[in-house]
């Protein structure tokens, strides 16, 4: 075994193919000369989508918030914590990844203007694991616009936001103040600095509390322009004077009540709706003086201390239409034709491309809600992107174009060695997908959750195939972000054995090409080599991050230098 120099490893946010116009046909050469090769987004699709004419989209990553254009409501705009930004201009029929200039990793917020849907607003987050504060990135996260649809974003003030399942709602907008391109004046809510408040388009911001506070949700009341509502983990409060001062409000909810969830009825001043986690829903009529439980409807196992009522929305056009969501178990969300004074289970929602996995079944986190600002019987829900028009009985998948599986490293494609169409992907979070036709359709193959790990982690960040003609072995590692287990398949990733004594960081898995008993197995600090196909391993000192195809002898590994830090 050599060690010489290092070979970078790369990392990709979606899945893209080299082709001259469509992922599954071959790539001519034209009769004066090649064809111009592009990449294209191949979004991870089953046969049945297929066959439904879907084009196929998984979202993958949590969903955070989900917006929609008032002034155009074919408009809609979703915010995912490592994706940034997708754009839809067809009533959510299909998606783009709309990015450039977010820096940062990931956007925790997104809202249009109200007057114009050329103009959104952005949270740009580091999307750290961890709900409490992280170090932020001063040249990344912050509060985005962009003017052009989501062509070019810029930032326009640093701000620091913390990774959270809430409502996640961190814009709101004077429509008084439009001055025929876009509202002057508009509230963002930040992690650190507190809730701010430009009058001149995002210049200049003032801040007007709330400093080093989870802030949830920053609700401007559409019939008075100065009622605003700023829904935190320290209770909820309310501003007669446009933010000049507020009031904290909640009287009856559960004292240090954190409201995750906000509503407020569009038509009645004095209607209010909160979700504050374990303690469920609640509902106001006197303008947020007083709440009374509202959970008449929703049954018992979902009230328990598991289950913790998140994410709130309400129908502008109707506000006796209601949507809540909470975190794990059952058919969720639950709908409401009557102002929240009854609730209703969804009777179905069409399967997407996770929902192959049966840990699936049951909804683990409450993503993203956003109702149609005219018809009152029309929502959207993620991740992945439903939509309802029967005002939230059933829900029918629309995350075309969607592509929020992330490959982690170098070795995250399994490439079967005689059939150039079969090939294994390993993603973070959730697991591996196997296509047998170029990536037209996908099967859902992940090994299984390991309970040891944080949330029963299915992180697969690498995979391997065995080089030999005809070979249906596979290795791979499977486990948390920064730790996994070993696991081989022999069936192409129908199934599973994990090796239970493999702990670490993989970041690198090969066969040897000539000698295909010989498996790498390289990690964040050294690797394993094992000699019998992958059953025993041996450690090597060097953390391996390539091997040369020629002559599987010869494997490349960064070694550290006398500078401490330095490799």
């Amino acid at each position: 075994m050599k060690m010489s120099s290092f070979i970078p490893v790369f990392a990709f946010a979606a899945i893209l193919v080299l082709s001259q116009c469509a992922h599954t046909a071959p790539i001519p050469e034209a009769e004066h000369g090649p064809y111009e090769l592009k990449w294209i987004q191949v979004p991870l699709r089953t046969a049945e989508q297929k066959a439904r004419g879907y084009a196929g989209g998984e979202t993958g990553q949590m969903g955070y918030c989900a917006a929609i254009s008032a002034e155009d409501p074919s408009y809609l705009a979703i915010a995912i914590d490592t994706a940034a930004v997708y754009i839809s201009r067809d009533g959510a029929r299909s998606w783009e990844i709309k990015r450039n200039g977010i820096m940062s990793n990931g956007a925790q917020s997104v809202a249009f203007d109200p007057m114009n849907h050329n103009v959104l607003w952005a949270a740009g987050l580091k999307s750290d694991p961890s709900n409490g504060p992280q170090p932020t990135d001063p040249e990344a996260d912050g509060i985005y616009c962009t003017r052009d649809c989501g062509e070019s974003w810029q930032l326009v003030r640093h701000a620091a936001f913390y990774r959270r399942q809430a409502q996640n709602e961190y814009f709101a907008f004077d429509t008084e103040s439009f001055d025929g391109t876009q509202c002057r004046t508009l509230y963002a809510a930040t992690h650190e600095e507190g809730v701010l408040k430009t009058t001149d388009a995002g210049a200049n911001w003032r801040v007007l509390g709330f400093q080093n506070q989870l802030i949830n949700a920053v609700v401007l009341h559409p019939m008075n322009h100065r009622l605003l509502f700023v829904a935190a983990d320290i209770g909820l409060y309310r501003s007669d004077d446009a933010g000049e001062s507020f009031e904290r409000i909640g009287g009856g909810l559960p004292p240090a009540a954190a409201v995750l969830g906000f509503a407020a009825n569009s038509k009645d001043q004095n209607v209010l709706h909160v979700a504050i986690g374990a303690d469920g829903i609640w509902r106001s009529t006197d303008r947020g003086k007083s709440f009374t439980r509202a959970m008449n409807g929703i049954p018992e196992w979902a009230t328990r201390e598991k289950w913790a009522w998140m994410r709130l929305c309400i129908s502008p056009a109707d506000p006796r239409r209601l949507y809540a969501d909470a975190k794990w178990g059952g058919m969720f969300p639950y709908w409401s034709a009557d102002g929240g004074m009854s609730w209703n289970a969804a009777q179905k929602r069409e399967a997407a491309f996770i929902d192959a996995d049966p840990s699936q079944t049951n909804h683990w986190d409450p993503e993203g809600f956003v109702a149609h600002p005219v018809d009152p019987n029309v929502a959207f829900h993620i991740t992945p992107v439903r939509k309802t028009t029967d005002g939230g009985r059933t829900w029918s998948y629309a995350s075309d174009g969607l592509s929020g599986f992330r490959r982690n490293f170098r070795t995250s494609i399994a490439f079967h060695p005689t059939n150039p169409k079969e090939m294994v992907f390993f993603h973070g979070d959730w697991g591996s997908a196997r296509t047998v036709d170029g990536g037209d359709t996908f099967t859902y193959c992940p090994p299984p959750r390991q309970s040891q790990f944080a949330f029963g982690a299915m992180t697969t960040p690498v995979g391997a195939y065995e080089p030999t003609p005809g070979s249906h072995k596979l290795i791979s590692a499977v486990g948390g972000w920064v730790e996994q287990l070993l696991c081989t398949s022999g069936n192409d990733g129908r199934s599973w054995n994990v090796q239970q004594n493999t702990v670490g960081d993989y970041q690198f898995l090969a066969y040897h090409p000539q000698q295909p008993e010989t498996v790498y197995a390289g990690r964040a600090n050294d690797s394993l080599r094992s000699r019998d196909g992958g059953v025993t391993w041996t450690r090597l000192p060097y953390p391996i991050k390539a091997m040369f195809a020629g002559n599987g002898d010869i494997v490349y590994a960064p070694r550290q230098t006398a500078t401490k830090g330095q490799w």
